[in-house]
């Protein structure tokens, strides 16, 4: 509440700039993640997405499971926890941002009294890394899994988020993620061939991925292959009919504005928009930029992104 704004900025600037990474709780979180690794490994969704990445981000991070491997998390410390935060938490890597019912000034001299004992430190993530293709082009790598369920994924990669494309691929998204998109309709209701169907992105400040899923049995998961990369042609030389489009948008802004109903919320979204150089502002742009797409746009990405030479498919088999 706005009374105890002083204590918040306090507490908060505490935690940043002296936490006490006390050996039981740093074991106790420890455990937490491990836990979360191992059920990881138990989900084919998890297992196949990791192929996935792997496979199109060779040599990159993003290549890497964002929870850790169970080596990696065990032989942390508290000391390797106070080394990131010394490089990472400092004033050139990072972004405030105060929203409410507020006195601004107030807030302003209350986060640098607080925050301005940050050090000035260095900004991170400032030069690309590389993202290495091996050039053999459409890959497909078969996987197989205790589990009575098949995994199909196909992932092309795309853009970083700041590309101007975003827009396009963030309504592709959209219509395909739902379930009235062609996919479901098509694959589930139609052909009764999967359980759950649909699309995922993978967005950062390097090039990420596009990447459509479905999850089946395994005597029907060639026919599911087929039949999506039937529908993934279709878009790259049709794009979406009008319906699609029309949904797509009304979807895509009603969540927009819902999204940013809360001071919490437009907080969040603006700190990490600033933090990655889009603006903190930018969310001010989206309902108009979505509104503007046409079709045409959809084929440019489409046929661009979405093409056979950049596509990886992964088949996770329970057989």
């Amino acid at each position: 509440m706005r009374p105890d704004l002083g204590l918040a900025i306090d507490l908060l600037g505490d935690s940043l700039l002296c936490p006490a990474f006390l050996p039981e709780a740093v074991e106790r979180e420890k455990g937490y993640q491990l836990a979360g690794i191992k059920a990881e490994n138990d989900h084919p969704m998890s297992v196949a997405m990791r192929r996935l990445r792997s496979e199109l981000f060779v040599g990159h991070a993003y290549a890497l499971r964002s929870s850790g491997t169970e080596q990696s998390v065990a032989s942390l410390s508290g000391d390797d926890l106070e080394q990131f935060r010394s490089q990472y938490v400092c004033g050139k890597n990072g972004v405030v941002t105060v929203y409410g019912d507020i006195d601004e000034d107030e807030a302003i001299e209350l986060v640098k009294g607080k925050l301005g004992e940050l050090p000035t430190g260095e900004q991170a993530f400032q030069k690309p890394s590389a993202i290495k293709v091996d050039g053999k082009g459409s890959q497909e790598v078969t996987l197989n899994h205790d589990k009575e369920q098949a995994i199909l994924m196909a992932g092309f990669r795309s853009c970083e988020l700041a590309h101007e494309d975003r827009d396009a691929l963030d309504l592709l998204h959209e219509a395909c993620s739902d379930m009235s998109s062609r996919l479901f309709v098509k694959i589930r209701e139609e052909l009764g061939l999967a359980y759950s169907v649909g699309a995922s992105q993978l967005l950062g400040l390097e090039p990420g991925c596009f990447l459509f899923y479905a999850a089946t049995s395994p005597e029907k998961l060639g026919e599911v292959q087929e039949v999506l990369l039937q529908e993934i042609q279709r878009m790259r030389e049709q794009g979406l009919d009008a319906e699609e489009l029309e949904r797509a948008k009304k979807s895509s802004i009603g969540k927009e504005v819902i999204r940013l109903q809360s001071a919490q919320s437009q907080a969040s979204i603006s700190s990490l928009d600033e933090l990655l150089g889009l603006g903190w502002d930018n969310y001010k742009k989206t309902q108009e930029n979505i509104a503007a797409l046409t079709n045409e746009d959809i084929i440019r990405v489409a046929s661009t992104y979405l093409q056979d030479v950049n596509r990886v498919v992964v088949r996770l088999t329970g057989e």
